[in-house]
């Protein structure tokens, strides 16, 4: 069985959601359709599309909440010292199945997700992994800690290898400013254009963090400066946070189409600050949500978006719908030619949630009520029993996976 049949909130623009009282989703279509003879009996509760999270970090599964931790701090403390158990390709074999399900038991199916800088940690994911997903190990040059550190052509080896097994997955993914100097980014950045690859990186995430990334990147006249001279900003690109950015940078950025993953919910954590929303609309910056386990505290989406919706209250117009949306399927609509083709088939349609009906009146047709009521639960009771998984398989089967969320 491929088609989803029952109640539909589906949003299909960051202005706008179709709600269905009998409707059908399926892989490939584009927009739900009513519900007709020969269709499935409907669920109960409400389709809406699955989650897709464009910034996590797998490996960083099941650590402790920040709890009030800056960013290095944090990273030395608790992030780190994870990493370091990937070096060992049974562990992260062992690891990455659990992975998934737990991805799963969030409503995510799709998405970017940073390995450890072990080529071995973004092999395990991507194995484990549906198609939807795409993964690269969070490259290290230099920097803390030694541990984690690798040589440059030790790094670019392990890159072809993944590249082989993985041609169309393998996202290059240095870590940020502070671990990857000049030369090395820039060797990173010829190498994800001559093989065509998705670039993701983190940026301008704590004001500690920019200084430590200008100290090894001294002609650089801005962060974004330090990915620009590499050749790593392009409409491939997802870069994460943009926090501490002038608005000159975020002309820059908008000019190379490059694409920001907003993680609010990480942001509140580390006590990292808020995204300037605002000025990324003025400047024209795409942008999606992210989850950024493991400094965010809930894999599950619906984390996200009830952060966004706070944290912008009164600074930034945003809406529940263009919340959701941009946490489920508008990912998609961000990229054109080659690489939506590419996107769509990685992250359009790979499935679908089914959520329980809001306690509001079935008449009350307006998305936005639905959505916030979801988000007002979320809030009191982080209860992801609410939703249930429904994603399509390899077969194009319907697979329902139940359960809570990390």
């Amino acid at each position: 069985m491929s088609a989803l049949r029952g109640r539909v909130l589906w949003p299909i623009s960051p202005d706008r959601a179709v709600m269905l009282p009998d409707g059908v989703v399926e892989p490939g279509l584009l927009t739900p359709r009513p519900a007709g003879t020969g269709d499935p009996d409907p669920v109960e509760g409400t389709i809406v599309p699955a989650f897709s999270d464009w910034h996590f970090h797998w490996v960083q599964l099941g650590l402790p909440p920040a709890d009030g931790k800056r960013l290095l701090t944090w990273l030395r403390e608790s992030a780190w010292p994870a990493e370091e158990r990937f070096s060992d390709v049974h562990h992260a074999a062992a690891e990455a199945p659990a992975a998934i399900e737990r991805l799963y038991a969030a409503g995510t199916v799709a998405g970017a997700a940073y390995g450890s800088p072990h080529v071995e940690s973004a092999d395990a994911f991507l194995r484990a992994a549906p198609p939807s997903f795409i993964c690269g190990p969070a490259l290290m040059t230099d920097g803390e800690p030694d541990a984690l550190r690798q040589p440059l052509p030790h790094a670019v080896a392990g890159l072809r290898r993944l590249v082989t097994r993985h041609p169309r997955r393998t996202v290059v993914s240095p870590r940020f400013g502070p671990s990857v100097r000049p030369e090395a980014m820039a060797a990173l950045g010829q190498f994800a254009r001559s093989a065509g690859l998705f670039i993701q990186a983190h940026l301008a995430e704590t004001p500690d963090e920019i200084v430590q990334a200008l100290g090894l990147h001294p002609d650089a006249g801005d962060y974004t400066a330090i990915y620009e001279n590499a050749g790593l900003i392009g409409s491939r690109t997802l870069l994460g946070h943009a926090i501490h950015v002038s608005d000159d940078e975020l002309r820059r950025i908008a000019a190379a189409r490059g694409i920001v993953v907003h993680c609010p919910s990480s942001n509140g954590a580390l006590g990292s600050g808020r995204m300037p929303l605002e000025r990324l609309r003025a400047a024209g910056v795409r942008w999606v949500l992210g989850s950024d386990v493991g400094a965010g505290p809930s894999l599950c989406m619906l984390d996200a978006v009830s952060a966004a919706l706070e944290v912008h209250d009164g600074h930034a117009e945003l809406t529940a719908v263009e919340a959701l949306h941009r946490a489920t399927v508008g990912p998609a609509g961000l990229f054109s030619g080659s690489e939506g083709r590419r996107l769509r088939r990685l992250g359009d349609r790979p499935g679908a949630l089914v959520i329980e009906t809001p306690d509001v009146e079935l008449s009350e047709r307006d998305p936005e009520v639905w959505i916030r009521s979801w988000v007002d639960r979320w809030r009191a009771t982080g209860d992801a029993g609410i939703i249930r998984t429904a994603n399509w398989d390899r077969r194009g089967d319907v697979r329902h996976s139940v359960g809570p969320t990390a």
